[in-house]
């Protein structure tokens, strides 16, 4: 090989090198945004969780007070019903 078209391939191979090290640089800031935005699904996840959790709670304590208040109503017809004069029927 000869003196100049080594220092062709050498002038050609530069370039290509930082272009390597740009590339290297830009993937490994795509691994780290991608690992970021993992763990934030992982938080975002558990927060989903718990709210899920939450309104699955309110729903049972929603259910249990319209049980409640439903024999209460029924408690208070029977109560009512009773205190009602009968009247003879004419």
């Amino acid at each position: 090989m000869t003196p100049e078209r080594e220092a062709e391939l050498f002038a050609k191979l530069d370039p290509m090198l930082e272009l390597h090290r740009r590339t290297e640089n830009d993937i490994q800031g795509l691994r780290e945004e991608i690992r970021d935005v993992r763990a934030e699904m992982r938080s975002m996840r558990g927060e989903m969780r718990d709210l899920h959790n939450g309104q699955k709670e309110i729903g049972d304590r929603i259910s249990r007070a319209d049980g409640r208040l439903e024999e209460q109503s029924k408690f208070l017809q029977l109560a009512l019903a009773g205190r009602l004069s009968r009247k003879p029927a004419a």
